[in-house]
């Protein structure tokens, strides 16, 4: 799952639509909640918009195929993501937070980033 490969990132937070399963009914609560989805929901939602079966059915088989197919894609990101060191997530959170900083005007934001310089230094050299 995306997910997995991304929940050390500081730059992401993971928001889901809240739902409710009562007795396999799935019912959509229209509420982002913090965390990561399990499922698209998809097929239960054209089940309840009364798509004919087989266009249901044909929906499930695309689905497991294209799972299926993305697999080995997901676990390269995943191997890629885990890569990445810890310190070089936090930099670019810093500098993502400083470039969005509202409160500081550009030459602010400039000092900012020049003292994020030894510390980009200090990863590039290390790597």
């Amino acid at each position: 799952m995306l997910s997995d490969e991304w929940e050390h990132n500081p730059l992401i937070d993971f928001y889901k639509m809240d739902v409710l399963n009562n007795r396999g009914e799935i019912v959509l609560k229209y509420k982002l909640v913090k965390g990561v989805s399990e499922s698209s929901f998809a097929i239960a939602c054209a089940k309840k918009a009364h798509l004919p079966t087989q266009i249901l059915e044909k929906a499930d088989v695309v689905s497991v195929e294209f799972n299926a197919t993305m697999k080995p894609a997901k676990d390269k990101l995943k191997k890629l993501a885990s890569e990445v060191p810890v310190e070089a997530l936090d930099l670019m959170r810093k500098i993502y937070s400083t470039i969005l900083d509202d409160t500081m005007n550009d030459e602010e934001k400039s000092a900012s980033l020049q003292e994020l310089q030894p510390l980009a230094l200090h990863i590039a050299t290390n790597e």
